[in-house]
């Protein structure tokens, strides 16, 4: 990861969230999410610090975070967008569709439709008969 923003992700590809968060005083037990949604504010998946068990205390001053989407496999075609929030006792910040991105098939993944009509989210799955007796 370059820390650039993407304009794209590849389907089943990890998805990587840096955020860089200045925070004008000490700031202990802070809570961030990560929403993905599709272009409709429908959310998909959400990461909370609090329910990743993952301790955040910001110092005054430029620190960053990084939330890493394991092995995402969106449909290729749709195009999402991620939104921020964070909070104290009180919400801090919350900003909605701070980056969309287009998904692209990898190539694990180019057999599924482009259709938006498909359901977004691409899950391994498989079909067979039921053997009658």
């Amino acid at each position: 990861c370059d820390g650039l923003p993407i304009q794209s992700h590849v389907s089943g590809d990890d998805l990587l969230v840096r955020m860089d968060i200045e925070a004008s005083q000490n700031l202990n037990d802070v809570a961030v999410a990560v929403m993905l949604q599709n272009l409709r504010g429908v959310r998909l998946v959400t990461s909370w610090t609090k329910e990743a068990g993952f301790h955040v205390d910001l110092r005054a001053g430029l620190q960053t975070i990084i939330c890493r989407f394991r092995e995402v496999r969106f449909r290729p075609g749709h195009q999402f967008s991620a939104s921020l929030w964070m909070a104290g006792p009180d919400v801090i910040d919350s900003v909605e569709n701070v980056q969309s991105f287009q998904v692209v098939a990898s190539e694990e993944d180019q057999h599924f439709s482009l259709s938006a009509d498909q359901g977004p989210v691409l899950c391994h799955h498989s079909w067979s008969m039921a053997v009658s007796t």
